[in-house]
């Protein structure tokens, strides 16, 4: 992905995931998360599609000059 890419993935990811939920207390007492796991999980999923790759294809590569970022 190219910078600008990025960028704007991170700005649609910001928007989407950061959103603060109204109850911090579930029925049962137990204190819940301020983020919704499972919106980031799909936004991720989102983007990694939008980029040409398949949900579970793996980031690692080998080449020893790679990028480590």
């Amino acid at each position: 992905m190219t910078i600008d890419e990025c960028i704007e993935a991170y700005t649609t990811l910001a928007d989407r995931v950061f959103v603060k939920k109204h109850q911090r207390l579930s029925l049962k007492g137990k204190i819940q998360g301020q983020y919704d796991s499972e919106i980031l999980k799909s936004v991720i999923q989102e983007i990694i599609i939008k980029a040409g790759y398949g949900q579970n294809d793996l980031f690692w590569d080998r080449h020893p000059n790679a990028c480590k970022v």
